[in-house]
């Protein structure tokens, strides 16, 4: 419904819709629906009387977050102008428009180097005694987030250390709740948490 950039190429999208949380791409806390036209008018909506039947109307109740809509916009400005710096991760053969190009040279380049930010985190982290790191191992094509527990210490406890050190980390079970007391860890608050991003360096690694 909102596309400063102009519509987007159905023909390229094999799917009925797509959905995400803007800040999963640097932007702030909106979701976005994208779906063909034909798949939203067969959705039945739950919606007040007052609201229209056409979509995506009938998905909009009430005023949107016009704040957050406006946010999304800079958001991929951000990834598209990391791509344009770094043109050579453009993946080979693909044609497409300017912006859709450095948006997929952004998202590369931003890849590579949390994956090598990764790779240090990961050795540093397994050569601590006392951590035991959860999850699978790098050959996963996992991402930059690795959560683990120091010996039996509480896991607000580390956050807290970590963060007077300058160390942003996260604690809690991140609503694997389940999943956190099977291991054992919900009298130790949970897991310690730590993710990469692209303005992270080496230097914050080490």
């Amino acid at each position: 419904h909102y596309a400063p950039h102009g519509p987007i190429d159905v023909k390229e999208i094999d799917c009925d819709f797509l959905v995400c949380s803007a800040y999963k791409f640097f932007g702030p806390h909106v979701g976005i629906l994208y779906g063909k036209k034909p798949a939203f008018d067969k959705i039945k909506t739950y919606k007040v009387a007052a609201q229209s039947d056409d979509s995506p109307f009938k998905l909009e109740t009430g005023t949107l977050n016009h704040e957050g809509i406006a946010g999304v916009s800079p958001a991929v400005d951000f990834i598209s102008s990391i791509g344009a710096r770094y043109p050579e991760y453009l993946p080979a053969g693909l044609e497409a428009t300017s912006r859709r190009k450095n948006i997929l040279a952004g998202m590369k380049a931003i890849e590579e180097h949390e994956a090598r930010l990764a790779a240090r985190l990961w050795d540093l982290l397994h050569s601590i005694a006392g951590i035991t790191l959860y999850g699978p191992d790098l050959r996963a094509n996992r991402t930059p987030t690795f959560s683990f527990t120091f010996r039996d210490r509480n896991a607000g406890e580390i956050s807290a250390f970590l963060g007077k050190r300058g160390i942003f980390v996260w604690d809690g079970d991140f609503y694997a709740m389940r999943l956190v007391t099977l291991l054992g860890l919900r009298d130790r608050g949970g897991l310690i948490r730590i993710g990469l991003a692209p303005y992270n360096t080496m230097e914050e690694i080490e």
